[in-house]
C-alpha cells in the first residue's frame, strides 16, 4: 500500500490504514501487515481516520467533510461539513475532533455529533 496517510489502531492484531490512491480505508494484521479487509471511501482523499463505539469516522481532504462509516460496508451513516481549513490529520480526543491543515498549520477542534 503505497501512500498511506491515517492510521488507527484498534487492538494488536488490528489497525485501520487510509491510502487516498486507493480511496479506501484498509484493516490490517499491524504484525505482519496481511490485509483483512477493506472499504471505499466516499471522496477520492482519505486522510484522518479515529473509531468511536464501533463507527469508522474518515476526513476527506477532497470532498472537506468528515464522513462517519460503516466498518463493514463503508456505508455513510452521517457527515459533518468543513469547509476550512482543509483537513488532514486527525483524531478524538475528550468528546472532540482535533485535525489539522497543511497548508495553513492551522489545528482545530470541533465537538463529535452525538
Amino acid at each position: 500500500m503505497t501512500g498511506a496517510h491515517g492510521m488507527e489502531w484498534l487492538d494488536d492484531h488490528n489497525m485501520w490504514i487510509a491510502v487516498p490512491p486507493a480511496r479506501r480505508v484498509f484493516l490490517v494484521d499491524p504484525g505482519t501487515m496481511v490485509l483483512r479487509r477493506s472499504i471505499p471511501t466516499p471522496g477520492a482523499r482519505p486522510h484522518g481516520i479515529f473509531v468511536v463505539n464501533g463507527d469508522l469516522w474518515c476526513a476527506d481532504t477532497a470532498m472537506r467533510q468528515i464522513h462517519k462509516l460503516d466498518p463493514i460496508t463503508g456505508t455513510v451513516r452521517a457527515e459533518i461539513d468543513v469547509p476550512a481549513p482543509e483537513i488532514h490529520g486527525m483524531t478524538l480526543h475528550d468528546g472532540n475532533i482535533w485535525f489539522c491543515c497543511a497548508e495553513t498549520r492551522r489545528v482545530c477542534t470541533i465537538p463529535l455529533p452525538e
